[in-house]
């Protein structure tokens, strides 16, 4: 219903209170933990946004499949069938992992910071720490998931292509919790240094760059030292 008098309108829309479940903190941190995987996998958005999640995903992926498939081929012609990429060698697909945190986790948490949203979050029933657990946990489960999809598409093609699938999965069993635990700690840690390297700017492409520059420098100090150590040890004494 309206009514004018020339100079407005008041439009009647029948608003109502909430009267739906009232949650607290938790279901605070749930609801933010929840809208930014959906921001993170792109869904709800353009395709844009969907694009490199699910590229990345199958890039780490294929060898798991290219794996399996030679398996598959030379099953019956070698002793020794051939693979190309081991458990030990592909947990956590480190390379593509960390180019997805580089896009990801600026996504995720630099939009608050420019859109000054974070006042309105901490209004409600929200702290600094359940807003950090929420962006490390969603970032963190996506990782895991991308970390070990094509760990489950490598053991049980390995698996469905050798002699007896019994007997590779008795004589396997330690992979099935060593390569969660080493996937889910990895996770983690690429999660907390991507969402605090992009607390620390409102621009993703910055956080992004600061990001892969932090990892690389830091690897290939590792394996400098690492290098160093090993010509120390190998060197005979005089």
């Amino acid at each position: 219903m309206s009514t004018t008098d020339g100079r407005g309108a008041v439009y009647d829309r029948g608003y109502r209170p909430y009267v739906g479940p009232r949650g607290g903190r938790g279901a605070a941190t749930q609801a933010l933990y929840r809208a930014s995987m959906r921001r993170a996998l792109g869904l709800r958005r353009s395709w844009r946004q969907k694009f490199a999640p699910f590229v990345l995903l199958a890039i780490v992926t294929v060898p798991a499949i290219v794996n399996v498939g030679i398996g598959y081929v030379t099953r019956d012609s070698l002793v020794d069938r051939i693979e190309i990429v081991s458990y030990r060698e592909y947990v956590g697909v480190s390379s593509a992992l960390l180019l997805f945190v580089a896009i990801v986790a600026p996504d995720v948490v630099c939009p608050d910071r420019r859109q000054r949203v974070l006042p309105l979050m901490f209004a409600r029933p929200l702290t600094g720490a359940d807003y950090v657990v929420a962006k490390v946990g969603a970032i963190a489960t996506i990782l895991l998931a991308f970390s070990l999809l094509p760990q489950v598409v490598l053991f049980v093609g390995n698996m469905l292509v050798s002699d007896s699938a019994l007997d590779y999965l008795t004589g396997h069993l330690d992979v099935l919790w060593k390569v969660p635990v080493s996937a889910f700690l990895l996770a983690i840690y690429y999660a907390v240094i991507g969402v605090a390297v992009a607390s620390l700017t409102d621009r993703r492409i910055v956080a992004g760059a600061c990001m892969i520059g932090i990892f690389l420098v830091t690897s290939i100090a590792s394996g400098s030292s690492s290098a160093t150590t090993s010509v120390a040890t190998a060197r005979p004494p005089r």
